[in-house]
Formats: structure tokens, C-alpha cells, sequence
């Protein structure tokens, strides 16, 4: 801590603050060729449709799940757009118990306190 606070009263230099920006843009630069969340989805849902993809079906469908934990609303709204509430529907009659479980858990994550995801997994 006493040398955190001895550094930050201490002003950077022109060559360091370029430096840093540089770092940066670099960093920047690296993260634009990450997916995002919707493409992420849009994957596993393509995971979960694809007949030949069936073992990678219960980590695909954690994946899924982790994503609507953090986001709700915004994206258990968008499963059902993308196609994603009929792909993980398929799995909730898998003859494996885990696939079943991660298929059942991540509509129950979807449908937590959103009507709206309700309503479609009810339609479907």
C-alpha cells in the first residue's frame, strides 16, 4: 500500500502515458476479435440444434446457462428469438440425466422473474 501511494503521487511522464496508451490500443485491438455474448448464444444454440454435436450438449447448455445468470432479462428474451428455447426443449427428453438437468436449469434461468421468457417456453 505505502508504495502504491508513493507511485500515485508521483506524475507519469509523456513517454509513459504514451506507452500505456499504446498498451492499451493493443489490449482494445485484441478484444474485437472476442465474441460477444449474442454470438456465444447463437453458437451454443447452433451446438444444440446440430445432431452430431450430442456430447457436447450438456457443457453447451451450462454455457447458455451461465450467460442468462448474468444478464436476464436482455438475453433470456433473446434466446427465444435466436431459436433457442425449441434447441434447448429438444434436450429436456435426452436419455442422459445431466443433459436433461442443464436443459431444465438453464429454462429455469431464462424464465426466472421474466414473463415475457415465460410466455414463450409455454408457447413452445
Amino acid at each position: 500500500p505505502e508504495e502504491l501511494k508513493r507511485q500515485a503521487k508521483k506524475p507519469l511522464t509523456m513517454e509513459e502515458l504514451l506507452e500505456r496508451k499504446k498498451a492499451l490500443d493493443e489490449l482494445l485491438e485484441e478484444m474485437k476479435d472476442l465474441p460477444d455474448d449474442h454470438k456465444i448464444m447463437k453458437q451454443a444454440i447452433d451446438v444444440l440444434n446440430n445432431d452430431e454435436k450430442q456430447v457436447q450438449a450438456e457443457h453447451t447448455l451450462l454455457v447458455l446457462k451461465d450467460i442468462l445468470s448474468y444478464a436476464p432479462l436482455d438475453y433470456s428474451n433473446d434466446l427465444n428469438v435466436m431459436g433457442g428455447v425449441h434447441a434447448v426443449l429438444r434436450h429436456t427428453s435426452s436419455e442422459d440425466a445431466a443433459v436433461v438437468a442443464a436443459a431444465f436449469w438453464t429454462l429455469g434461468t431464462a424464465a426466472a422473474n421474466n414473463p415475457t421468457a415465460q410466455a414463450h417456453q409455454l408457447e413452445a
